[in-house]
């Protein structure tokens, strides 16, 4: 819908005067002044204005502005809902219901002058396709891009396979050199042309975006080399104008984004560009390509820098979705993914260094966040999956009661549709009177996919894939030299596992023989290289998939005494792949476990993010604090919530946000042994007291969550 003359109804806020128009002075009264009593066109006060005015009308009709975009308004009534668009004087209304969209069209209509254009085909530029069969929308530009074309007179030029290519550079140094440039260039409507490119690229062409921008850094000191570079961008936009957005119909929002950075892009400042895309129903819905503001020195700074300006994008992207109320549900946490693993590694790990110390505090404040509350919603689900396993793995039926059923994701859904017929009528068919009465249904959908498909009918539950999801993703490599023996062991999870040792007898100067010094030390160097040699043979043999020739460690940590473990890691007989994995290096004073120990405890600021390390840490933290009275902590015993079933631990995971709390988990292996061993497996700390009586919910014996497992 469009309103008419908006601009000259709108009442203002405060007195505005203007000189008298030309052709229009009052003969006697020429040092006069005009005072408005409406807007008017050009005042720069008009469109706020208008905003109040168009706020006040929608609101009346019981519409409630998004609170992350002012533009945005919504209604629901039960099942109905309308959205309304505001955009100066135009506005876009969606509904799911005629009645609703005819009321909202005849109030509007009542308070403003306007045009109703129908259904919407074409706004602000862009044509929107719809395939409501398919549950397919699509959004293109190609009139306004054929509009651009014809205005320069490149209708019928050759389109071009891409907007820039690898070794175009554009810097001030390529500024007008003679007057023949000078004097062709003032004919060139450079600033109309980029400013259309910026248009076209802030709607719907992402692809661009790159580029565009790089452009518009030299509007005020331009030469022909940019606007060749322009003409190329026109001609990429010739070959790909009938490209399309498109968004598909779902039942479940995902936003995905993704973030990159050149490196040192912008040859007169020296500063990176960040780039990053957000996905939404499998279209893109947000894209932006920008400058960075601060001088970086590695690439790593340059992608954490841009996953902060993706990050802080995301979160607001993803409550704006949230409160539209289009979903019940939005896929939780965030995904956003970069492709530079030292980043990924200081992000996951919080991991401060000399090279990044000056990186501004902020960077961290929206990763680190977003981080934590998926490490423990993750935490969350894996000990609902080992509560689950537990339940299923203790169930028994009599023949073939017990179906098990597993469909994985992006399965064909003819096949799903097979399997649960086959499985409703399995279940239909179960002979047993008592059987059928005591049927239970376990319907579960894990935090990550499982990729095996599974249909199986025996006397117990098969949850062999359900266990799998609880083997960790990353696994560390620790080899320990101390020149006595060598030690390889593996970190991952909460498990610490020795694969392999060896000794060697390396010879020492013992006092005793006819050798010369020149033979011992031959001899000596000789016994090194093979005990090096056979440390890197072995390093290949358990830290190198056959299968794929790949490392199977996410990192590797060498210990031990000065000078083995450089020499392995600087030898050539040490495979490049495994060099590539070094996180670091660190000098332990014993060999063996005791050594293995040392090593982990060294690397605690690397592996941080590691569950042996992170249980170690809490364990730790929690003995040194019940070890002082400070009156922070209160220790009781707590196994049920009044009124319910409900174990204390299982109400916390799902109430402990609620009180901004964080939760974490600990089992009876490894490092959490000794606090099941010492508590009985039942165990409790909140940061601070709480006054249980106020909770009617909870019994008076204070607080506790626990996890025997």
């Amino acid at each position: 819908m469009d309103a008419k003359t908006t601009f000259l109804n709108v009442l203002l806020g405060e007195e505005v005067f203007m000189k008298q128009l030309e052709g229009f002075f009052s003969s006697d009264n020429e040092h006069l002044v005009y005072k408005l009593n409406k807007s008017i066109y050009g005042l720069k006060q008009a469109s706020h204005q208008l905003h109040l005015k168009c706020h006040e009308v929608i609101t009346l009709l019981g519409f409630e502005e998004n609170i992350m975009d002012q533009c945005i308004y919504q209604k629901v009534s039960e099942s109905k809902i309308c959205f309304l668009v505001l955009y100066v004087d135009d506005i876009l209304l969606a509904t799911n219901n005629r009645d609703l969209l005819y009321k909202v069209k005849q109030f509007l209509s009542k308070n403003f002058d306007m045009k109703d254009m129908g259904e919407t085909s074409y706004v602000i530029g862009i044509k929107i396709h719809r395939e409501m069969s398919r549950g397919i929308l699509d959004l293109s530009q190609e009139t306004y891009i054929n509009k651009v074309l014809e205005r320069l007179n490149m209708k019928c030029c050759s389109p071009s396979v891409a907007p820039i290519v690898k070794g175009d550079k554009l810097d001030l140094s390529q500024c007008l050199k003679n007057d023949f440039e000078q004097e062709y260039m003032k004919n060139i409507p450079y600033a109309l042309v980029v400013g259309r490119l910026i248009y076209t690229r802030v709607c719907t062409r992402p692809d661009i975006a790159y580029v565009v921008g790089v452009l518009g850094r030299y509007e005020s000191n331009l030469c022909i080399d940019h606007w060749k570079v322009t003409k190329k961008v026109i001609r990429y936009l010739q070959g790909t104008k009938d490209c399309m957005l498109t968004y598909k119909q779902t039942n479940c929002l995902e936003v995905i984004g993704y973030s990159d950075s050149d490196y040192v892009g912008c040859v007169d400042s020296r500063k990176s560009t960040s780039d990053y895309i957000f996905m939404l129903d499998g279209g893109a819905v947000s894209w932006r390509s920008v400058k960075q503001t601060l001088t970086i020195t590695f690439i790593m700074e340059a992608e954490f820098v841009s996953c902060f300006e993706a990050t802080s994008h995301g979160v607001w992207l993803k409550s704006f979705v949230s409160r539209l109320r289009v979903a019940d549900s939005i896929s939780k946490p965030l995904k956003l993914y970069y492709d530079n693993s030292a980043a990924i590694f200081m992000a996951k790990n919080n991991k401060s260094g000399s090279p990044n110390k000056y990186i501004d505090i902020k960077l961290f404040f929206q990763l680190l966040p977003t981080m934590a509350d998926g490490e423990s919603d993750k935490n969350i689900e894996i000990w609902k999956i080992k509560k689950l396993i537990r339940a299923l793995e203790s169930a028994r039926g009599n023949g073939t009661s017990m179906i098990s059923l597993i469909m994985p994701p992006r399965d064909q859904i003819s096949h799903v549709t097979k399997m649960l017929g086959d499985e409703f009528g399995t279940a239909s068919n179960i002979k047993s009177r008592m059987a059928r009465k005591k049927k239970v249904t376990i319907d579960f959908e894990p935090f990550k996919p499982i990729n095996a498909s599974l249909y199986l009918c025996d006397n117990k539950f098969h949850t062999e894939a359900l266990n799998e999801l609880l083997e960790s993703d990353d696994k560390f490599g620790f080899i320990i030299m101390d020149g006595n023996d060598t030690l390889f062991g593996t970190l991952t999870g909460n498990t610490r596992e020795v694969l392999h040792k060896f000794t060697v007898d390396l010879p020492k100067k013992h006092g005793r023989g006819g050798q010369s010094a020149l033979c011992f030390a031959c001899l000596r160097m000789e016994k090194r290289h093979n005990y090096v040699r056979n440390t890197a043979e072995l390093a290949t043999q358990f830290f190198i998939n056959p299968a794929t020739s790949q490392p199977n460690v996410s990192g590797l940590i060498l210990a031990g005494s000065v000078g083995f473990k450089t020499e392995l890691s600087q030898s050539d007989m040490f495979n490049p792949r495994l060099q590539a994995k070094i996180l670091n290096v660190v000098d332990v004073s014993y060999g063996g476990e005791n050594g293995f120990n040392q090593a982990i405890e060294l690397s605690t600021e690397m592996l941080s993010n590691v569950k042996f390390v992170r249980e170690k840490r809490l364990i730790r933290k929690y003995f040194e604090e019940i070890s002082q009275d400070t009156g922070k902590y209160r220790l009781a015993h707590l196994s049920r919530v009044r009124g319910s079933g409900e174990d204390a631990l299982e109400w916390f995971a799902n109430e402990y946000k609620k009180f901004g709390c964080s939760l974490e988990f600990v089992t009876n292996k490894s490092q959490g042994s000794q606090f099941c061993r010492g508590f009985g497996g039942i165990g409790g700390i909140l940061c601070y007291q709480l006054n249980i009586r106020s909770f009617d919910e909870l019994s008076d014996d204070g607080e506790v969550y626990e996890d025997s497992d």
